[in-house]
């Protein structure tokens, strides 16, 4: 039994791929907008996130004080209870 090491073998460099977006302009459009819009989501994301956390109160979360939970909760028990 040897204590070294055999080297791997080199995969080497992967096979570019032809994306449509690469050869058709208006593919390549669409892809910029659809980028574009998932970047635009990301900040939109932040800045709630960051209005959030900054200027809702704590007790807005429980369920005594919060109607949206409420609705969600009775919506759930709607469901179930028509899944039976």
């Amino acid at each position: 039994m040897s204590n070294q090491l055999e080297p791997l073998a080199d995969p080497g460099v992967p096979v570019a791929t032809v994306r449509r977006a690469d050869i058709d302009p208006i593919a390549a459009k669409r892809a910029e907008r659809q980028v574009a819009l998932l970047f635009s989501l990301s900040g939109l994301g932040t800045l709630l996130f960051i209005y959030s956390f900054f200027f809702i109160k704590d007790n807005v979360l429980t369920i005594k004080n919060d109607r949206i939970l409420k609705i969600k909760y009775l919506f759930l028990k709607i469901v179930a209870l028509n899944s039976k």
